[in-house]
């Protein structure tokens, strides 16, 4: 599923926050995989610039400056801007 061609912005939830979630077969994974993969790369100047972005799943997540940081949703970008192959990857600390 991240191998699709273009580019892509994954919000990569932290192990913490994927402690208690349960996923069971490749449907459930896809499904939870478009809630936090955005078409195209925004890196954190990028996101710093918009009120919202969508996800794949049809998500509107609101973007909103906090402490020197972003927040996205209900989730705290905790590492920003690594680059992949096919996109952006973006650390947060919650599930939103």
């Amino acid at each position: 599923m991240l191998r699709r061609s273009g580019l892509h912005t994954l919000l990569a939830s932290n192990n913490e926050s994927l402690a208690n979630v349960r996923l069971r077969n490749a449907e459930e994974v896809e499904a939870f995989l478009n809630h936090y993969l955005l078409p195209g790369a925004f890196e954190s100047f990028d996101l710093r610039r918009v009120k919202n972005v969508k996800s794949l799943a049809g998500d509107t997540l609101q973007l909103r400056p906090e402490n020197g940081s972003l927040r996205i949703g209900a989730a705290l970008i905790v590492r920003s801007d690594i680059p992949c192959t096919n996109g952006v990857i973006h650390v947060v600390t919650t599930c939103t």
